[in-house]
């Protein structure tokens, strides 16, 4: 029968209650893995970048729409000159 190896939680010494006698460490890293889930510390950075690329896209988008719309109305107008 081999014992068990035990190894230090990262941040558990700062987190009193995280690693106490007794638990298993898959409870104890699904309890770290809870606290983490719950931290929004970058959230509002991540939707703003999000909401940046998204309005970037469709600005590209109509931007292309008008583009190709000028295109064919100039064109048509040069052709149908008389110059």
């Amino acid at each position: 029968m081999t014992a068990a190896v035990h190894m230090p939680i990262p941040g558990a010494a700062s987190r009193p209650g995280l690693a106490r006698a007794g638990r298993q460490p898959v409870e104890v890293s699904m309890r770290a893995l809870r606290g983490w889930m719950k931290f929004e510390g970058g959230q509002d950075l991540l939707e703003y970048s999000l909401l940046a690329s998204l309005i970037a896209l469709f600005a590209m988008a109509a931007v292309r729409a008008v583009g190709d719309k000028m295109d064919q109305f100039f064109w048509t107008a040069i052709a149908n000159s008389n110059i």
